[in-house]
């Protein structure tokens, strides 16, 4: 899977050590195995977005997204085919020697139903180390 960083404020990507990511840049990433982290030195009530695109290997078609807007009065979330932006349940927490660490966790686990033809799926978004909002996606 790539993953494709569509808003630029993002300083810094992925692995074990931080790697300088350039905005709309494809990344070979596993989702599914890894979390992502992003660290950013924005500011949280700057009104601008971390955007994350997850393409399949024929780098067109997309498997996932995930969108945090940073707006002070409203800061929102939205996953990609999933609705609207969404309030995000929990405060953002202040930045940390003026940094932001996202992390964005997928999970799959046995469906709880049944006669469900996929895993459930479900998505984390922590900053500095707080979760922000936990997502339980459905085929519903």
């Amino acid at each position: 899977m790539l993953i494709l960083l569509s808003s630029l404020f993002i300083s810094s990507v992925y692995c074990d050590s931080w790697i300088a990511a350039k905005q709309n840049e494809m990344i070979p990433f596993e989702w599914d195995k890894t979390p992502i982290e992003i660290k950013t030195t924005k500011a949280k009530d700057s009104d601008k977005s971390i955007s994350l695109k997850f393409f399949k290997a024929d780098k067109t078609t997309t498997a996932a997204g995930v969108a945090v807007k940073l707006a002070s009065s409203d800061p929102t979330y939205t996953l990609a085919g999933c609705g609207p932006n969404v309030q995000l349940p929990n405060r953002i927490p202040d930045a940390i020697a003026g940094e932001l660490v996202w992390r964005f966790t997928k999970t799959q686990t046995v469906a709880k139903d049944p006669n469900a033809k996929q895993k459930d799926v479900t998505v984390k978004i922590e900053c500095n180390g707080k979760e922000v909002v936990t997502v339980e996606l459905s085929d519903k």
